[in-house]
């Protein structure tokens, strides 16, 4: 998997996973990464909610193709997925989706996008193929890198104390889910 930060609610409100699988899986490889010491992740992500590998992170940054084929960046077990489904880039501090001109089409909240790029907002719900995705917000301003892994080793704002918030929110997110 990719890492990431813990998945946040549509709003940005920062808060540990749900007690849900793909919120405890998601619980699960945060803690693994900062017990590792991998640094959080500041930019735009995808938050995989169904489909293909819930619970799953894909980190964004550049310009990026969503797919099930060997070359697609942000690759998904999804067979009702197109090889190159669509693209997504990150750009100005922005993201846009736009479709590949896939079989099944691209839908952005519950709506088909038409061709051309389309500006995406955190909390956006992406379907392509089975999969649901929910586009997940830079955690620090201005943090949208240039390519595909750029900054996957740079801290948030404040360093050590966004790692320390890191091990906070994967321990309120373990406990969360021992619970439900």
């Amino acid at each position: 998997m990719i890492a990431g930060p813990a998945t946040l609610p549509p709003s940005g409100e920062r808060r540990p996973p749900d007690g849900s699988p793909a919120g405890r899986a998601a619980a699960r490889e945060l803690l693994r990464e900062a017990l590792a010491g991998a640094p959080p992740w500041a930019g735009p992500w995808l938050a995989v909610e169904s489909g293909g590998a819930p619970g799953r992170r894909l980190r964004l940054g550049g310009e990026q193709v969503l797919g099930r084929a060997a070359s697609a960046e942000l690759r998904l077990p999804d067979p009702h997925l197109s090889r190159r489904h669509a693209r997504i880039t990150c750009a100005s501090g922005e993201v846009f989706l736009e479709d590949l001109g896939s079989r099944g089409g691209t839908l952005r909240n519950g709506r088909r996008i038409g061709s051309g790029r389309h500006a995406l907002a955190p909390g956006d719900e992406i379907r392509a193929g089975a999969t649901r995705l929910r586009l997940m917000p830079s955690l620090a301003a201005g943090s949208v890198p240039a390519g595909p892994g750029a900054g996957a080793s740079r801290r948030g704002a404040s360093g050590a104390a966004g790692a320390a918030a890191v091990l906070f929110l994967a321990a309120c997110a373990l406990a969360a889910a021992a619970l439900a």
